[in-house]
């Protein structure tokens, strides 16, 4: 299983994040499929389901499966961010 490394994730953030203005989630997002070169819904989720801060930020959401987070993804991230 893939560990989110946030020391690499600070280093994405302040880049990223200057040309995109995006909130926290949508940075490890998009930092999680950079980095790992992810695909699916269903391997994003099942990496951040065993993350605590990723955990608290989906709760936050109401993210409570892939289908969810795929909605998030395709919707509210991109109406938002």
């Amino acid at each position: 299983m893939i560990t989110i490394d946030y020391e690499e994730f600070k280093l994405f953030k302040k880049s990223y994040n200057d040309a995109h203005g995006f909130d926290n989630f949508a940075l490890l997002i998009e930092f999680v499929k950079t980095y790992y070169n992810i695909r699916s819904y269903f391997e994003l989720y099942d990496i951040f389901i065993e993350d605590s801060l990723a955990v608290m930020m989906m709760q936050k959401r109401n993210i409570d499966t892939p289908e969810k987070l795929e909605e998030y993804i395709l919707y509210d991230m991109k109406n938002n961010g």
